[in-house]
């Protein structure tokens, strides 16, 4: 696998170009959320908070 990498993405995510250089330590890609992508995430967070043994103060 390359260390540089560049293209377009599929036609059906809107298209999006990136670049990873080889001197890049770290690589993050960010995308638009939806509010449905929100309102799920809340949902999962509670759940696990729900889980979790109760921590003494």
């Amino acid at each position: 696998m390359s260390s540089n990498g560049s293209g377009p993405a599929p036609a059906h995510s809107g298209g999006f170009r990136f670049t990873v250089r080889s001197s890049d330590d770290h690589v993050s890609i960010s995308r638009p959320v939806s509010p449905e992508d929100v309102d799920r995430v809340r949902r999962q967070l509670a759940e696990w908070a729900a889980r979790r043994p109760a921590q003494p103060a």
